[in-house]
This record gives C-alpha cells, sequence and structure tokens, in this order.
C-alpha cells in the first residue's frame, strides 16, 4: 500500500483535529473550575459579611447583657447599621427579626431616659418606679429576641461540608 500526498495531508487534518478536540476540551473542564471558584469565593464573601451582621448581634447582645440599664447609645448605633444592610445579605425573614430588635432597642433606650429623667430633682419617684418596671420589662423582651435571632442566625451561618460523589 503506497501512501500519497493526499493521503499524509489528511492523515495530518485528523491529527489536527483530534488535537484541537483535546485542547476544547481541557480548555471547557478548565473553565467550568474557575467558575466553581469564583462560585465558592462569592459564597464565602457573603458568608463572611453574614457573620460580620451576626457577630454585631452578638456585641449588641452581650452589651445589652452586662450594662443592662446604662447600656450606652453607641451599643444601639453600630448595631443598628449592621441590622439595616441585613437584607442584602439574609432573607426577609432574618432581617425583619434583626431590625425589629434595633427598633426595640431603641425604645428601651428612649425608656430608659425617661427613667433617668424621673430620677432628676425634682425627682417624681413614682414615676421613676414605674419607668424602671417598664424598662425592666423591655430589656427581658429584648434579650429573648436577640436569643431567639441568634439562634436563627446561628442555624442559617453553618456551613455544613458537602458530600463529594
Amino acid at each position: 500500500m503506497e501512501l500519497t500526498l493526499t493521503d499524509g495531508i489528511a492523515g495530518l487534518a485528523l491529527l489536527v483535529s483530534v488535537l484541537s478536540a483535546v485542547s476544547a476540551s481541557n480548555s471547557a473542564n478548565s473553565s467550568e473550575r474557575s467558575a466553581d471558584s469564583a462560585a465558592l469565593a462569592n459564597h464565602l464573601a457573603q458568608h463572611n459579611e453574614r457573620l460580620t451582621i451576626y457577630k454585631s448581634l452578638q456585641k449588641f447582645n452581650f452589651e445589652l447583657h452586662s450594662k443592662g440599664n446604662t447600656l450606652p447609645d453607641e451599643a444601639l448605633w453600630s448595631f443598628f447599621d449592621a441590622a439595616n444592610i441585613s437584607e442584602f445579605y439574609y432573607p426577609q425573614r432574618v432581617s425583619k427579626d434583626l431590625l425589629d430588635i434595633a427598633d426595640a432597642a431603641n425604645q428601651y433606650l428612649a425608656m430608659r431616659d425617661l427613667w433617668k429623667s424621673h430620677r432628676e430633682p425634682p425627682a417624681d419617684l413614682d414615676k421613676a418606679r414605674a419607668a424602671l418596671e417598664s424598662l425592666n420589662e423591655q430589656g427581658a423582651v429584648l434579650r429573648k429576641m436577640c436569643k431567639e435571632c441568634d439562634e436563627s442566625l446561628r442555624a442559617f451561618l453553618r456551613m455544613e461540608p458537602k458530600a463529594e460523589g
């Protein structure tokens, strides 16, 4: 059997087409891996932002427990910033819970200010006592809201390892 120039050219064309197919397959696999890496990086970045919001709730809750009636206004405002952006990182229900906590905390601080004003001269002890009772009730509700939201956020933030298969 004798090979002609045409047979040689056809053989080279076949070899080039096989090499092109292998190269295209490798490019597709590489593109798929790049897309997977980008998706993972995006997921981790979102998780980090969610974690920052969660840490803000933790810090606020700690200050609420440790300082009680002397909770500084600044504790609310740093948490309030995180609660306001939570809609971009959490489902609507979770974001609403965080905003509800911020609103309740604002009412708590207003009641604290009212209680303080009734203690200043001329002091009205009956009004001060009533304001303190209301403040303590609001504080208990606020701590409960923080605890429930904490549990919700923890469940949402858990990063379970994916089964490889």
